[in-house]
């Protein structure tokens, strides 16, 4: 890096990992830039080397936990998504694809983001009943509807659901789980 930036004038930046006397691993971030006479010729190659172990091993721990996290969104049993309050899916799971019958969490939120109302509750205002629910008390529980699938059969979930807010208590989206209750639905109805 310092090499390139000697010859052709241009600002180096690399990480690396060193070992110190005592045996312990830091990884450093080196940075500098060189100063060229009128002619181009170097003159001065300048630059700083700082020790960025924690900001390292903060990275790697940041990227473990959200790898953890992912599996557990992408693996979960139960359908797991995050809407905005009129109804655009911003994120769901491949378990919430399956249950509306979609192939893919991608098709769910392309075809289902913002006629949530209309493409997928059965019963007319079920939705804006959910949606003055989760207003009024910051949370769903046990929320059961009948639904349409993708291919147009309908099954019964039940939703839990809870408001996300800012600091300030603005709201940012929904998010909850959908479980589909149907074969507990039916055999109720049997009973």
């Amino acid at each position: 890096a310092q090499k390139a930036t000697l010859e052709r004038g241009m600002a180096y930046n690399v990480e690396f990992r060193i070992c110190l006397d005592d045996g312990s691993v830091h990884w450093v971030n080196s940075r500098g830039n060189v100063l060229c006479d009128s002619h181009g010729k170097p003159l001065v190659l300048s630059g700083i080397t700082m020790d960025v172990t924690d900001r390292k091993q903060t990275e790697l721990a940041l990227q473990q936990t959200e790898e953890k996290y992912r599996s557990i969104f992408e693996n979960a049993a139960d359908g797991i998504f995050q809407t905005t309050s009129d109804g655009n899916y911003l994120s769901a799971n491949p378990a919430l694809a399956r249950i509306y019958g979609y192939d893919t969490p991608a098709a769910l939120i392309a075809n289902l983001s913002h006629h949530i109302e209309q493409q997928l509750y059965v019963e007319p205002g079920r939705r804006q009943k959910f949606t003055d629910l989760i207003n009024q008390h910051g949370s769903v529980t046990d929320f059961e509807s009948r639904v349409y699938r993708a291919d147009g059969s309908i099954i019964w979930i039940a939703e839990n659901a809870r408001m996300v807010c800012d600091r300030k208590g603005n709201l940012l989206h929904h998010e909850g789980i959908v479980k589909d209750i149907t074969e507990r639905k039916r055999a109720a109805e049997e009973l």
